[in-house]
């Protein structure tokens, strides 16, 4: 199931559509490196250790902070995604209440494939999907080698079998009947071998 190379024009949010009272908030966009929800959650404790180390240093200083300590790689991503600069309190303040939103609003898509994914075929799906379906789509990549090949697809509420089982199940009727049908192979008769000076 690889993403198709067309992409689509960027579909609108569901958590974006659900903040209307915060403009700044509707143009912030997860980044490609946020796949699952386990990675949103990270990346919101990530936040609020984040505010937690400048209002500890505001407090000892009793001065505004000057230079921010050093992010996380998915602290840097996410800023330089959506250009937030998190020495200004609003810019940590949106961030924070969107991640919250992300993590309680963000459609879900669980997908197990027979063999592991790498980290490049996930980064290009979530593209895709986050291109064609929602800009906040998570999934949640799981492995069942029992499938053989394809993969599965769970939503909230369906449940799609992609897999190499269930086609060869539904060719199931056509593959009998092509065993049990008449045209049988006729086996080649092989040529007896004739010994020279031998008697007839």
């Amino acid at each position: 199931m690889a993403p198709e190379q067309q992409v689509a024009q960027p579909v609108q949010s569901s958590v974006g559509a659900s903040l209307p009272h915060l403009k700044q908030v509707e143009a912030i966009h997860l980044p490609t490196g946020v796949v699952s929800t386990g990675d949103a959650r990270r990346l919101r404790r990530d936040l609020a250790a984040l505010e937690e180390t400048v209002q500890a240093v505001r407090l000892r200083t009793n001065a505004p902070v000057a230079k921010l300590p050093r992010l996380s790689r998915s602290l840097e991503e996410f800023a330089s995604t959506n250009r937030l600069n998190f020495l200004l309190p609003d810019d940590r303040h949106h961030a924070a209440i969107y991640m919250d939103t992300v993590i309680k609003k963000a459609p879900v898509l669980h997908i197990s494939f027979a063999s592991e994914a790498t980290r490049k075929f996930t980064t290009e799906l979530i593209q895709w999907l986050r291109a064609n379906f929602d800009s906040e789509m998570l999934i949640e990549v799981g492995l069942e080698p029992n499938i053989a090949a394809g993969s599965m697809v769970r939503t909230a509420n369906k449940v799609f079998d992609f897999s190499l089982m269930k086609h060869l199940e539904g060719q199931r009727a056509m593959l009998m009947e092509r065993l049990l049908s008449n045209d049988t192979v006729v086996p080649v008769k092989q040529p007896e071998l004739q010994i020279p000076g031998a008697s007839a």
